[in-house]
């Protein structure tokens, strides 16, 4: 037990690595905690780290890509499909090698997935 709390302790975070895949789904929630201005969000931000970047977001799984051919973050914005709520986010590979989204990487951050599916090879 102890072997395996040390193991834990000293195991670094790294990003998620995604290799071959055409796609992949994840359930966001856009309702968190007021912001510092009181707000709360209708936004959902898919991050990404480093480069090698093509892909496509169907930010309401409708098969209507609101994204094309990103090579960086892109933003989700729901104010307009209902504000905030439970949102399923769809992120393509624009390559068609499946290299198209390499890995997404969630720091710490207010931002993460409430559920997530891997593959998706629709």
């Amino acid at each position: 037990m102890l072997l395996l709390l040390l193991a834990l302790f000293f195991t670094t975070v790294q990003p998620a690595q995604a290799e071959g895949l055409d796609g992949f789904i994840i359930t966001v929630k856009t309702y968190r905690a007021p912001s510092q201005t009181g707000e709360k969000s209708t936004q959902f931000t898919i991050p990404t780290t480093g480069s090698g970047y093509n892909y496509n977001v169907d930010c309401n799984y409708d098969g209507v890509n609101e994204f094309t051919a990103q090579t960086g973050d892109v933003t989700c914005d729901y104010s307009g499909l209902g504000g905030k709520g439970i949102y399923t986010i769809r992120i393509i590979d624009n390559t068609g090698l499946g290299t198209g989204f390499p890995r997404i990487y969630f720091n710490g951050g207010e931002d993460h997935p409430y559920n997530s599916e891997f593959p998706d090879n629709n």
